[in-house]
């Protein structure tokens, strides 16, 4: 993760990378559709968002994986379904279903997104 973050333009993009409890290795299927979706949620905050600064919290604990990615970008309206028409916000949704994980999607016009993750395990 730390590697692909690294890649990104520090001008353009703020990323702040905060873990915890990740001593040991995750199952590999776990630690792959994780990557995955948080990588596309960088990159959607990277096409869409227009944001300065973005943190990342990866959390391990007792019930499983949390993570959330948030920006301080324009945000959009969370509850207009028709936004969850493209393809990379139902990758996120059906890779995370695919582990009987949840995410939630908390955003509006003005104020940023926070994309909250957990994956049982």
């Amino acid at each position: 993760m730390r590697d692909f973050i690294d890649k990104i333009d520090k001008r353009a993009l703020k990323v702040h990378i905060y873990t915890e409890g990740l001593d040991e290795r995750l199952d590999s299927n776990v630690e792959t559709v994780l990557y995955r979706v948080i990588q596309e949620c960088v990159n959607n905050v990277i096409k869409h968002s227009g944001a300065s600064t973005l943190d990342i919290s990866i959390t391990r604990d007792a019930d499983g994986i949390s993570a959330t990615v948030e920006d301080n970008g324009k945000g959009f309206d969370s509850n207009d379904k028709s936004k969850f028409d493209g393809i990379g916000l139902k990758n996120i949704l059906t890779r995370i279903e695919y582990l009987k994980g949840t995410v939630d999607f908390d955003s509006a016009p003005g104020r940023g997104t926070l994309v909250a993750i957990h994956v049982p395990l």
